[in-house]
C-alpha cells in the first residue's frame, strides 16, 4: 500500500490553494471596492460596513487558484427601501438602484 499523501499536499498546496498574500489582496481589492461604493453614494443613502454581505468562495474561504488569475469577489451590499427613493416619490428600480 502506497501513502501519497505528501504528494497530494505538496500539489494541493502549489497549484490549488490559494497562497495567504493572494488572499489579502483580494480582500483588499474587495475593502477597496466597498469604500469607492460608500464615497459615490448620493448622501441620502444610508450605509455602513454591516450593510455589505460577503457572498461566494470568499465567505465560504475556498477560493482556489483560477490559471489567468481571474478572481470574482462576490460581495452583496443592502439598502433602506426609504432611501431608494426618487425625487418625485416614486421608488426606484433595480436598474435605477444599479446605476446609482
Amino acid at each position: 500500500m502506497y501513502n501519497y499523501n505528501n504528494q497530494l499536499t505538496e500539489y494541493e498546496d502549489k497549484k490549488v490553494r490559494l497562497p495567504q498574500w493572494k488572499k489579502d489582496d483580494l480582500y483588499a481589492s474587495r475593502e477597496a471596492n466597498r469604500n469607492r461604493l460608500k464615497k459615490n453614494l448620493p448622501d441620502k443613502i444610508r450605509i455602513n460596513d454591516k450593510h455589505f454581505i460577503e457572498q461566494g468562495s470568499m465567505a465560504a474561504q475556498l477560493i482556489v487558484q483560477e490559471k489567468d488569475s481571474d478572481y470574482d469577489i462576490d460581495d452583496g451590499v443592502w439598502f433602506y427601501a426609504e432611501d431608494l427613493i426618487n425625487d418625485d416619490g416614486t421608488n426606484m428600480t433595480a436598474l435605477q438602484t444599479q446605476k446609482m
